[in-house]
This record gives C-alpha cells, structure tokens and sequence, in this order.
C-alpha cells in the first residue's frame, strides 16, 4: 500500500508540473507573439538570419508543452514558412521543401483543433467540403497552411504525386478569399495571381485572370506590399515579355522605403533582396 501510494503521489506531483508548464506556456504565448511582431519591423535581415533559427527552436520546445496553443501553431506556421522563403529557397531548395512541410503540417494542427473540421476529414470528406467548417478564426491558419504547401509544391514539381495535393491547397485559400480576403494584405489574391498566370485559359488560368487578382492585391496592400511587386514582375510582366513593366515593377520595389510599413519591414526587404536577384537573371528572360 506504502508502495502504491508513494507511486500515486509521485505521478500527481508530475502532472501536476506539467499542467504548470502548460499554464505558463499558454500565459507567454500573446507575449512571443509580440516578440515575433516586432522581429518582422527589423530592417537588417542579416540579424533575423541568424536569429529567426533559435526563435523556431523555441516555439517548437514551447509547443511540445502545450501542444495544441492556437496562437503559437500559427505563429510557428508563419515563422517556418518566412525563414524559408527569405533565406533558404534560392539557395538549398530540398532544405526549403523540409521547412514548408514543416510550416505546413503546424498549420494543419491548428486547423484540426477545429473539431468538425477534422472529423470530416476522418470521414474522407474533400478538402472542399471539410473548410466549410472553418470560421474567420481560423483565417491566418487557413492562409499559413496554404501558403506552405504551395511553396513546398512549387518546388516539387518534378514530383508528378504532388499534383494531388493541389486541390486541397486551393480548396484552402479559397476559404481564406471567402472569410477575409484583405488577410495579410490581400495574400489571398497575390496566391490566386501567382495560380492563375502558372496555368494556361483552357485548364481555368491565364494572364487575364491572373491581372485581376494582381490588381486587387495592390487594391488591399497599397503601394508598400512590395512581395506583390515582385511576384507581379517575376510571373506577370516575364511570361509577357513586358520588359517596361518588368523594370518598372522592380524599381519599385528597390526604391520604395522597406520600413514604410512597419510590420512589412522584414518582407519588404526580403523583396528587394529577391529583386535583385532578379535583375541579375533578366538577360534570361527576355
């Protein structure tokens, strides 16, 4: 009985600790997220390069502690996806893939915490009918997610199996534009623009389409959501061989303050960098 007991208590001391750490977690979690605000207004990008890394580092530890924290799986979502997108991608694309795969399958966590949302995909319900479940809440998941698994596909395309994953990439951002399509500046539009110019008229694309969209997102973001600018040089102008536009657009981006905006300080300069590297390929181009 002594025996029993002892081992009792020693468990109920342990979870006890673990509900504990829970609680803090989840107390520290809008703190981080402000932490991760201000991170996103730096300028110099070489310091979020080398820091962006142990910041990831921690939101993985945190959420091995409170495992379904709305706020954090979000933020590690955006942050995985970021950090890829602005250091990895032109320089280690199968190290990328990892890190967007990484980014995506937080943001499917979120989503499931969605009860019926997960059920229905238990049930073999398509991605389609299964968002419908999703409300405005679950917007900056939904967008995350999305945009994670685009860029991993983007860079799997010599993968023929991770054609099958686009629909339920679409079925994702369609809710987004559904819910609150001014989201992150009109992500929702530039994700559609960048789709639509990647696929011929006759399988639902075209520059047409893609114009549309492209001109909503500088409708939302204004003139300072410089990724737009340069996805609109790089998918739009290029394929057309605009070479007006293309320098135009790019120009831009190079001459427009980064910091402007301060919460796309971080973004915009990821622009520029991208920009340039751009210009660099345009004898390629045109």
């Amino acid at each position: 009985m002594k025996r029993i007991f002892f081992s009792l208590s020693v468990f109920l001391i342990l979870a006890s600790c673990a509900t504990v750490r829970k609680v803090g977690v989840n107390a520290i979690a809008p703190t981080f997220g402000d932490l991760t605000g201000a991170a996103f207004k730096q300028v110099d990008t070489e310091i979020l390069r080398l820091g962006m890394p142990a910041s990831l580092i921690i939101m993985d530890g945190l959420l091995e502690v409170s495992p379904e924290n709305h706020k954090l799986l979000v933020l590690a979502s955006q942050g995985y996806g970021g950090y890829a997108l602005a250091f990895v991608e032109d320089e280690d694309p199968e190290r990328a893939k990892k890190l967007y795969i990484r980014g995506r399958d937080y943001g499917l966590r979120t989503l499931k915490l969605n009860k019926k949302f997960r059920k229905a995909l238990e049930r073999g319900e398509r991605y389609r009918e299964a968002v419908k479940h999703l409300g405005k809440k679950y917007v900056p998941a939904l967008f995350w997610t999305a945009q994670n698994w685009a860029a991993w596909l983007n860079l799997s395309r010599t993968d023929t199996s991770a054609l099958f994953d686009q629909p339920k990439i679409i079925a994702l951002m369609e809710r987004v534009r559904e819910l609150d399509d001014t989201y992150y500046y009109g992500g929702s539009h530039l994700f559609f623009g960048l789709y639509y110019a990647s696929m011929p008229s006759m399988a639902g694309g075209g520059m047409e389409k893609a114009k549309k969209e492209f001109d909503r997102v500088f409708e939302i973001g204004g003139k300072y959501f410089l990724m737009a600018n340069f996805y609109y040089a790089q998918y739009y102008a290029a394929p057309l061989r605009d070479e007006v536009l293309f320098d135009r657009e790019l120009k831009k981006v190079l001459e427009t303050p980064s910091d402007a905006v301060p919460e796309l300080t971080f973004m915009n300069e990821v622009a520029k960098l991208k920009a340039r590297r751009l210009l660099e390929m345009k004898d390629r181009l045109f």
